[in-house]
């Protein structure tokens, strides 16, 4: 039988978005009664925000991997990283991994791509926004990834950290952010916006912004339960 095994702690609120979107995705697509088989092992949020700090992605590899054989340990088939951020380390830690992963990222991608999404604008931790993984992957199936400018970045990052990562939503902040997206979008023309972090969704919803949100959170769990009920 299939286990996901959940790389979590990355953010405690959306990883309870994570844990029921699989219970719930998955009671309803069986309709018999059952539940998944999930894996869970917690990182140290903190350990791993140093090491993104300083740009150590090879500690960040080394975490991760051990956290891949901790949940093979626990009997899980395949692993999944509850977060965006931690995805910049995605290719090396493929080869270093001992279980298939299933990528946010990709995920997200053939989600853009499904919807004939043409350009989009991608807001995250700063971490997400410098990197190239969105950029690269929706490059080659011809989507133009829109990102805001170094001053808006850094005033995101303040928005996400340090208290929507703990569940809290600040209405002033939301309206900040809210604002920021809109003044892209209108001068981008951008036609949809990834919420490239597992907590944005926890303080933007559907019809907050006036394009279409790619939640991905809720793509990654789509993506899982795909995993878990498909054929063997």
């Amino acid at each position: 039988m299939k286990r996901v095994g959940l790389i979590t702690g990355l953010g405690p609120a959306s990883t309870i978005d994570y844990y029921l979107g699989i219970i719930n995705g998955f009671r309803e697509i069986k309709n018999n009664g059952s539940y998944p088989e999930i894996a869970m092992f917690n990182v140290d949020m903190n350990r791993m925000f140093e090491y993104t700090k300083a740009g150590d992605y090879q500690s960040i590899t080394d975490y991760l991997a051990e956290s891949v054989e901790r949940l093979k340990a626990s009997g899980a088939t395949a692993a999944v990283i509850c977060c965006n951020t931690l995805h910049i380390v995605f290719d090396q830690l493929v080869k270093k991994s001992s279980l298939p992963l299933l990528s946010i990222v990709n995920a997200t991608c053939r989600e853009i791509k499904r919807r004939n999404f043409k350009k989009v604008l991608l807001l995250g931790t700063i971490f997400t926004m410098n990197s190239e993984m969105y950029p690269k992957v929706l490059e080659t199936e011809g989507v133009e990834t829109i990102l805001p400018d170094k001053a808006q970045r850094e005033q995101i990052q303040s928005i996400i950290f340090p208290e929507l990562e703990e569940g809290i939503v600040n209405q002033t902040k939301k309206i900040e952010l809210i604002s920021i997206a809109e003044k892209i979008i209108r001068h981008e023309r951008v036609e949809a916006v990834i919420l490239g972090c597992t907590e944005l969704p926890i303080m933007i919803k559907p019809g907050d912004l006036s394009v279409e949100l790619l939640n991905t959170t809720e793509i990654h769990i789509l993506d899982i339960l795909s995993y878990l009920t498909g054929k063997e």
